[in-house]
């Protein structure tokens, strides 16, 4: 008995393990990718294989997500990428975030109407605008690996499981999502396998009609009647009018590396570029990794960024772009003299919506890269399903800022972030890609809503201060900032010692526990060979049964 319960005990943690696999050759390596899950990795694979880029791989990627991730992400949402063309030596970044109806009822939104919570979806704008600059293979080639998995069918993965968990009612009542995750009348468990014939008709042909096929015609009519039915104020014409938006990536240096991250919409950069701006290598170094030194500071840090967010970021398109003062000198010295080695900073409390999402990174054998987030905000976005199309529709504009949030940091006027006709609200989302000497040598992003930025930095940290291998540093122990007080909140199992807890606690910090962290970081790092060629390796998160594949 006691050797089964070993023998169980050890198949549960192989269950639980990051899936990375590849080993180096002697010219090193081709591919690799780090995504949610594994459909999706193989997909890209798939493609890089059949002569794809890296950017081909990211669509392929992102579409089968959409199918086996529906409760984080889909072509009824939208998302940001960072593409490094190794040919232009140049970092580009695209936005394709959800966007409010010109006529965006604001009332709506203050009374928390599900209608005024749709955004008007982005992905699949920017997806195949992503395509249209540097695909190779075509874009039904790309596709077709999400149209295969929801026609044969995807294994549902205990991650996907523990979201139904949010949504297990309106699965439930749903006839048309009964259908697909609860076949028998029972939500679907880990292993079992399901199909969404609607949402492979609708791939299949955005894979032979491109953008239109989502935008206009049958889809973009039932997308708009489901959002009406809710209250919202979307129309066949906002659909048409989409736009994706070509934006000039946030960029940083320090210790020698060039951080390029997404700018605004995404507040996530800015968190990660301040922390880098406030501390050096060797200072936090000296701190030690993961000791209540490192985490307060680091966490004031995070807790200053956050504030900036609030008090300074909206969409460039409605208020002035403000990053550059966020990220001047002068601020961030006066942002430095605030933080005791001490005493923990009280900072505003409030209560936020953003939620959950996807990552994915890429990286094909001529050197390009991509990292890619994508979302559809809180689990199985809106719960709002088009049947026929099979398309699950966001609920992103609970990301604005609510005036009662902005009353709280002095803000009369709602702030930069209140919700506006047209505008794109403010996102934690931070895909990233670290240069050095002008060339990559780190691609990362995250999900879980708020927690992203604060991941995707403690991430960063890992392998750029305490040189952590890409699976160390996405798999090492987190905390999180809550915007509600000065707490540090963990996951049960990623608790520091007691004596670090009792130092934390000292400086006036509230120790959180939480069941377990539903959020990942995906991450590629390259390095050169002496010989020749490179080395890749892909960091694949274990809190999200994540997978990374190298070639």
């Amino acid at each position: 008995m006691r050797i089964a319960s070993i023998l169980l005990v050890l198949l549960a943690l192989v269950a639980l393990a990051p899936q990375v696999s590849g080993d180096a050759g002697k010219a090193g390596h081709r591919y690799a990718v780090s995504t949610d899950n594994l459909p999706s990795s193989r997909a890209a694979i798939e493609v890089m294989k059949a002569g794809g880029s890296a950017v081909d791989a990211a669509i392929a990627a992102a579409f089968t997500l959409g199918v086996t991730q529906p409760s984080a992400c889909g072509i009824g949402g939208g998302g940001f990428a960072l593409v490094w063309d190794a040919k232009q030596k140049k970092v580009f970044a695209f936005d394709f975030r959800e966007t409010a109806p010109k006529n965006y009822d604001i009332e709506g939104f203050l009374a928390g109407t599900q209608g005024s919570k749709i955004g008007v979806p982005g992905e699949v704008a920017g997806l195949v605008a992503l395509h249209e600059r540097w695909g190779k293979l075509t874009l039904a080639q790309n596709v077709a690996p999400a149209v295969r998995a929801a026609e044969e069918g995807y294994e549902i993965t205990p991650h996907l499981v523990k979201a139904f968990g949010f949504r297990e009612k309106q699965i439930l009542s749903t006839p048309a999502y009964a259908a697909i995750f609860a076949p028998g009348g029972v939500l679907a468990q880990a292993g079992t396998r399901v199909k969404n014939p609607p949402l492979a008709r609708t791939l299949r042909r955005i894979g032979a009609e491109g953008k239109k096929a989502f935008y206009e015609g049958p889809v973009a009519k039932e997308i708009v009647e489901v959002a009406r039915s809710l209250g919202s104020a979307m129309t066949e014409e906002d659909l048409r009018e989409y736009r994706v938006i070509e934006r000039e990536p946030l960029r940083r240096t320090w210790e020698g590396y060039e951080v390029a991250t997404m700018p605004l919409p995404s507040a996530g950069g800015v968190m990660l570029l301040e922390v880098l701006g406030l501390y050096s290598k060797a200072e936090l170094q000296a701190m030690g990794d993961f000791t209540a030194d490192y985490q307060h500071m680091v966490a004031e840090a995070m807790r200053g960024a956050l504030a900036d967010r609030f008090l300074a970021m909206g969409d460039p398109a409605f208020v002035p772009d403000r990053t550059a003062e966020m990220l001047s000198p002068e601020h961030l010295r006066a942002r430095r003299a605030r933080i005791s080695p001490e005493r923990t900073h009280a900072p505003a409390r409030f209560h936020f919506t953003e939620h959950g999402t996807s990552h994915l990174v890429v990286a094909d054998a001529e050197g390009n890269v991509v990292s890619l987030t994508t979302t559809i905000n809180s689990p199985f976005g809106g719960v709002s399903l088009a049947p026929e199309s099979g398309v699950l529709l966001n609920d992103e504009l609970s990301d604005f800022t609510h005036p009662d949030v902005a009353k709280r940091f002095g803000l009369k006027d709602g702030g930069p972030n209140r919700p506006r006709p047209g505008a794109r609200p403010i996102s934690s989302m931070t895909p990233t890609i670290v240069l050095r000497d002008g060339e990559p040598v780190l691609a990362t992003g995250g999900s879980g809503g708020m927690r992203i930025a604060g991941n995707v930095t403690q991430a960063v940290l890992y392998r750029l201060v305490f040189d952590k291998s890409a699976q160390e540093a996405v798999s090492a122990p987190r905390f999180f900032t809550p915007p509600n007080g000065p707490i540090l909140a963990y996951a049960k199992d990623q608790l520091p010692p007691y004596e670090v807890q009792l130092n934390l606690f000292e400086r006036g910090e509230q120790i959180e526990v939480t069941p377990f962290d539903f959020t990942g970081v995906q991450m590629v790092t390259m390095t050169k060979l002496p010989g020749g060629g490179r080395k890749l390796e892909a960091g694949a998160d274990p809190r999200k049964g994540s997978v990374g594949i190298v070639q």
